[in-house]
């Protein structure tokens, strides 16, 4: 349903990293792969919030903005997403 948004983006981040989509990785490749995104992921902290403790904080840090913002996003995802006959 997203390959027409997301493909040119992973062609771009393949191409940058070298990697060929086309080639298959044997054990060994994989496992190393696994470990290094498993590795990199540890850095990036994660906290559960519900939605209402998220607008909250988005309307204490960036104001009106930042409560208005994600909704005013997500309708142009939709409308993109309706315009390319995926929606």
């Amino acid at each position: 349903m997203l390959d027409p948004v997301l493909l040119p983006i992973e062609r771009v981040v393949l191409g940058l990293t070298g990697i060929d989509p086309n080639e298959q990785q044997d054990w060994r490749q994989y496992s190393v792969s696994l470990l290094m995104s498993n590795v990199f992921l540890r850095g990036i902290a994660y906290k559960p919030l519900g939605a209402a403790a998220i607008l909250r904080r988005n309307l204490l840090i960036y104001g009106l903005g930042g409560v208005v913002v994600p909704f005013v996003g997500i309708k142009a995802i939709d409308i993109v997403l309706a315009a390319m006959g995926l929606a």
